[in-house]
């Protein structure tokens, strides 16, 4: 396809200014990047090994490099040597292969995907609980003084707080002195009792008093007032108040605050330990994970000028894709490898941050704020404006003709698109005119659940409807959650709605699934009593709520442990029959788990287990599918983890369950409404996509959440 205007006009720019590409979806960006690189290749003589192309994905590299390879052989451009067109990660690790010795590693350092990189964190969270590590802030006595719901909820605090850390460059002792400078400043700016009490403890008056003193310490205002607004409110916000309703004024309230203060350094500590036992055990193991190699990179060009000047010679031309997707310290990278010239004394923008200075010159990044959706792995949309934040016209390009969306379809695309980047230009379509956008009249009547219930039921409804005329298999159902499906499973079960779950949608809320997970976690450990009670609760045990809160409290009584571990009812010599026999068949699991490999151990496990005999109609028919995905997951973990046991199997199925998008695909033949989230769906294209959920929201509940969930519905809408 010829380039139109805009895209010509991003080519043919000039070599000595910064480019700025603000590219909608469906405009044809990586066409215009890749005839940008051409370009500069053939118009200017610049050998193709001079410049560097960054991607996202391996699959983009490839795609991209084979056709620039296509396009110079037909110019008679011959390519004696690799190009550099690479990911992040991949260019980082060859940086870092090409000089081991600056960044005082070994030449032969491994480099540990995500998956393996979480199974090792739980490796050591559990070697913490059970007392195995030597650091005392990492004991089970330490871990268990802080004020944390749950030991999964702390380890996923404090690996996200590590991941986040490390998205920033910052190493684990600069962590820890920020978050103490950090909270330091936010408790000495809250008003004390005293002050509160001269407020007179009123609500509206006390809040606007601790927004203002946030705002003066540095604290955004706005990200405070969406924290303290959420049902789960910082213990900050009730120390206040004994109560929200009536309000009643706390009146020891000083003394709460310095408990919750001293409770925020104990924290810091624990995550300060194990951020540091973390990187020891990579360097024990002779790793790095992605953020690392990042981080390594970074900090070898800031520490070794010559190299860094090195790579500016060898890297005449830097081209970036997909820009609001990076992370503070993916930006440095690049910040780091660009030349650089002064912005014009006389640059048109007024407001220019680099007028008179220095920024970059060599550089041309593509990006899109509204299809931002990766916040949640350090991803900053805002990127694109820190990187170049001059506005000037021929620094800023955008791209707005749409080539793959109905009109329809691109028009509700701008209605959200105004919602997250009011300044930048619509889509167009001057060649779509087909298709229809269908909105959903809004479910509000009722509680939650019931909205919800309403909705699947709705949704169910138009899908009978679509069916007279398409497959089941051209509708897409496209969640921004998992947990979205549970009502969905029911109305289209109740219809008899044939669907097909791909990745982690629904594995977890299939009946049969939460059986298998169960055993499974009870051939791990026989203390684990949320797995108990899903078993004695469903076939063939079956026991009432009301039963297992007699066992519970038999228990009690004759232990006189407040919580005692519920296997010893359940092995108790006046248990039923039935309990003592499903006691019989989780032995049973647990010797066949360790004599049998996993994929045979799965395949037998309903069996053993007597689950097979016991499930109905439906957990059988969904079982194979299940069955598919969990088999796939112990291919991974062989792959991926040597001489993996059931309990790496099931860490790596929490790493897929908790990212959905690195779920191992398992191709389906049956015909049904395809059920994924949105995140698994980027890249594909439907005839029918439904969104359940859409609901208004105002443009001041920012923050990442926020970002991604408009992002989320960008994509959505011209995916």
């Amino acid at each position: 396809m010829p380039l139109n205007e805009q895209q010509q006009n991003i080519v043919s720019a000039p070599l000595d200014v910064p480019v700025k590409v603000i590219a909608g979806a469906g405009t044809g960006k990586t066409q215009t990047l890749t005839e940008r690189f051409l370009s500069i290749v053939i118009d200017h003589d610049v050998p193709p090994d001079r410049i560097l192309a960054i991607t996202f994905t391996e699959k983009a590299a490839n795609e991209m490099s084979a056709r620039i390879r296509g396009s110079l052989a037909k110019a008679d451009r011959s390519v004696e040597t690799a190009l550099n067109i690479h990911t992040f990660h991949a260019f980082a690790g060859r940086l870092l292969r090409e000089h081991a010795d600056q960044a005082d590693l070994a030449p032969d350092y491994l480099v540990i995907q995500d998956a393996q990189m979480t199974v090792l964190q739980r490796r050591l969270f559990r070697d913490a609980t059970k007392g195995r590590l030597e650091d005392p802030d990492l004991s089970p006595v330490s871990l268990a003084s802080l004020d944390i719901a749950s030991l999964d909820s702390l380890n996923g605090l404090v690996f996200n707080v590590i991941s986040s850390a490390k998205g920033r460059g910052w190493t684990p002792d600069r962590w820890a002195l920020i978050a103490e400078e950090i909270t330091t400043r936010f408790y000495d700016a809250l008003p004390t009792q005293a002050e509160a009490e001269a407020m007179g403890h009123k609500p509206g008056v006390l809040t606007n008093e601790i927004f203002a003193r946030l705002c003066v310490n540095r604290f955004d205002p706005v990200d405070w007032d969406t924290a303290v607004s959420k049902k789960d409110e910082p213990n900050v916000r009730r120390i206040y108040y004994s109560s929200l309703k009536p309000v009643i004024p706390n009146t020891d309230f000083d003394a709460q605050l310095t408990v919750e203060r001293e409770q925020m350094r104990r924290l810091t500590r624990v995550i300060h330990a194990f951020f540091r036992t973390y990187n020891a055990e990579l360097k024990k193991q002779n790793a790095l994970d992605f953020d690392d190699l990042i981080l390594q990179a970074v900090d070898m060009l800031a520490h070794h000028p010559e190299l860094r000047e090195k790579c500016r010679q060898r890297f005449r031309y830097i081209l970036v894709d997909e820009f609001q997707d990076t992370s503070p310290i993916q930006m440095e990278l690049i910040r780091l490898i660009c030349r650089t010239a002064p912005c014009p004394a006389d640059c048109e923008d007024t407001k220019c941050e680099l007028r008179g200075q220095g920024r970059p010159q060599n550089v041309t990044i593509v990006g899109d704020k509204k299809q931002a959706i990766y916040a949640w792995r350090n991803a900053r949309r805002d990127n694109l404006d820190k990187m170049i934040p001059c506005q000037q016209s021929n620094v800023v390009r955008p791209l707005v003709q749409n080539y793959r969306s109905a009109q329809a379809v691109i028009e509700l695309a701008n209605r959200i698109g105004a919602c997250i980047e009011k300044d930048d230009p619509p889509l167009e379509s001057p060649t779509l005119t087909i298709g229809t956008v269908h909105v959903a009249p809004p479910f509000v009547d009722g509680r939650a659940r019931q909205n919800r219930e309403m909705e699947a039921r709705y949704i169910a409804e138009r899908i009978q409807e679509y069916a007279r005329t398409v497959s089941y298999r051209d509708i897409g159902v496209l969640l921004r959650q998992t947990k979205q499906f549970a009502p969905l499973r029911v109305a289209f079960r109740d219809r008899n709605i044939p669907y097909i779950c791909e990745g982690a949608v629904g594995l977890l809320d299939e009946p049969c699934a939460k059986d298998v997970l169960a055993c499974l976690r009870l051939a791990v450990s026989r203390d684990d009593d949320a797995s108990w009670y899903r078993l004695l609760s469903r076939p063939p045990v079956s026991l009432s709520d009301r039963e297992l809160a007699d066992m519970r409290t038999r228990l009690i009584t004759e232990t006189g442990y407040t919580h005692p571990p519920f296997s010893q009812s359940v092995c108790a010599e006046n248990a039923r029959p039935e309990v003592r026999d499903l006691d019989t068949r989780v032995k049973c699991l647990v010797s066949s788990a360790a004599s049998l490999p996993l994929a045979e151990f799965l395949s037998a496990l309903p069996v053993i287990s007597g689950l097979a005999d016991a499930w109905d109609a439906d957990d059988r028919g969904m079982w194979p599918q299940v069955q598919a995905t969990l088999q796939a997951v112990a291919v991974e973990a062989e792959k991926l983890i040597p001489a993996a046991s059931l309990e790496d199997f099931l860490d790596l199925l929490t790493v897929y369950m908790e990212d959905d998008k690195s779920m191992p695909y398992v191709a389906s033949t049956e015909v049904g409404v395809r059920v994924m989230t949105i995140h698994k769906a980027k890249g594909l294209e439907f005839p029918i996509a439904i969104v359940p959920s859409v609901v208004q929201s105002n443009r001041h509940e920012s923050g990442p959440t926020w970002d991604d969930d408009w992002g989320l519905l960008a994509t959505f809408a011209t995916a």
